[in-house]
């Protein structure tokens, strides 16, 4: 399940963010601000990527099966929240984006009276 979550996360942004990011209705000066929040995300699932694979692949930490399984399922459950957030965050944008591109049809808007 982490791995699919990883994967919806890498998808969202591979394709929404950069949707996002060309639309006319987002500002020069934010876009660095939902880059980096897009990335934040990605970064903390890269960080729980590694340390998975060293909670299954090394002694080092000194684990039992059941811990490792807590741990696992603690994950797990962050991952989920990573892909509610950024479905959050696309969806919030979007709608900017929509709200900011209905506004500027209606102050373009010729008058026909």
């Amino acid at each position: 399940r982490i791995n699919e979550n990883n994967q919806q996360l890498f998808s969202t942004v591979q394709h929404d963010l950069q949707d996002i990011l060309n639309s006319p209705y987002i500002h020069a000066n934010e876009v660095t601000k939902v880059s980096n929040s897009f990335n934040k995300i990605i970064e903390r699932s890269l960080d729980d990527l590694d340390f998975i694979d060293e909670i299954l692949s090394s002694d080092y930490l000194k684990m039992s099966d059941g811990e490792r399984a807590k741990v696992l399922k603690e994950k797990e459950r962050q991952s989920e929240e990573m892909v509610f957030e950024i479905t959050q965050k696309t969806k919030r944008y979007r709608d900017i984006i929509s709200f900011r591109e209905m506004q500027d049809k209606i102050n373009n808007r010729e008058n026909g009276f």
